[in-house]
């Protein structure tokens, strides 16, 4: 699919095989279909699909522990890859420019069309906290910002130079998962509910271990992750949406067991290289499928899942290819940063346009 969508746009992707790890990958479209399911099922009988039991609502509740862990994990794992060392104007203004401009734009247009469509589940709440208190799923991108803001005095100390004072410090981020600070504003709950994870990959990417006995660790954890889970079910005791001892135990081993695995999946490892874009717009065509078929008549659990699941993955990568064609949309609505104009479809198409 990436191949056929990109050479209608005339677009040189970034996701093929031998540019990214198809691994990495793979995991990011794991989390992208458990992160769209979960706003296609939604939160209770009041939005989403509007149902409160069923196998949908408990594989939902289930995924809790997973979702934002591996998102985080991942985006630890890969932080690692290139981490801060100096030129600490250039790491904001890249970091700020990758999160916090997406977050501010498409994360308006998201409650400006939430407060004016019929059907949609909801209330943006106080316009003039906008952000301050972070609009729905968004909230991840500003606690993400704030982790990376947090990483620099820690990497300019050293902190993460042996593995002893990286224990140090993940032994303090778990304190902070415990402590009983709670505030929505900025994200900071947020930030300190993922930190744990972020650490932890970043760690095992750094550090490599367990590389040699990856296949070994993987199915331990796979094991106890799968024990973990059947009891969670029977105990009907789901709370992996907060900072719990079992939301930070599950969520790491569920996070590990996954890395250490070898698990490539082509059609999965697509939907990763969108992984962004698909975070940022998802919700606008689940929510306008669902909204659309039941219009039509159509409310068959089954047929409503499966096709909002599907425009929810697939809209925000052609939404990508479209907005990515062009520098000033690029960088205000994805975060990515200026190319060349003879390099982007959108901007040639322009350029071809004036000159006629």
């Amino acid at each position: 699919m990436t191949a056929g969508l990109g050479s209608v746009f005339g677009i040189n992707k970034e996701v093929n095989a031998m540019q990214r790890d198809s691994h990495i990958d793979t995991l990011r479209g794991l989390a992208c279909v458990f992160l769209v399911a979960y706003h296609v099922v939604g939160t209770g009988a009041t939005n989403g699909l509007g149902i409160d039991s069923g196998i949908y609502r408990e594989l939902s509740d289930l995924l809790a522990y997973v979702r934002m862990p591996l998102f985080t994990f991942l985006s630890g794992v890969v932080y690692a890859y290139r981490p801060f060392r100096e030129g600490f104007i250039n790491f904001l203004q890249g970091k700020s420019r990758r999160l916090l401009i997406p977050m501010l734009v498409v994360g308006t247009l998201f409650a400006i069309l939430k407060s004016l469509t019929p059907g949609a589940n909801g209330d943006i709440g106080n316009w003039f906290t906008l952000h301050i208190i972070p609009v729905a799923h968004y909230w991840f991108l500003s606690a993400q910002f704030l982790i990376f803001m947090v990483m620099v005095p820690l990497e300019k100390l050293g902190a993460f130079d042996r593995a002893g004072r990286f224990f140090v410090v993940l032994s303090g981020a778990i304190l902070l998962y415990f402590s009983d600070i709670d505030t929505q504003y900025f994200s900071i709950s947020g930030a300190i509910y993922l930190f744990p994870f972020f650490l932890l990959g970043m760690g095992v990417s750094r550090f490599k271990w367990g590389a040699a006995q990856a296949k070994v660790l993987s199915a331990v954890l796979c094991l106890m992750a799968l024990g973990a889970f059947t009891a969670l079910h029977i105990s009907g005791k789901l709370d992996g949406a907060g900072r719990t001892d079992m939301g930070l135990l599950l969520g790491a081993i569920s996070c590990l067991a996954l890395y250490y695995s070898s698990l490539r999946v082509n059609v999965s490892a697509t939907i990763g290289g969108y992984s962004y874009s698909i975070y940022l717009f998802h919700v606008f065509f689940t929510a306008a499928t669902r909204i659309l078929l039941y219009q039509l008549g159509v409310e068959d659990t089954n047929i409503v899942f499966v096709t909002s699941m599907v425009m929810g993955i697939a809209g925000p990568i052609v939404v990508e290819m479209v907005l990515g064609g062009f520098n000033l949309l690029r960088l205000l609505f994805l975060g990515q940063s200026r190319k060349e104009p003879e390099k982007l479809w959108g901007e040639r198409l322009l350029a071809r346009s004036a000159r006629q």
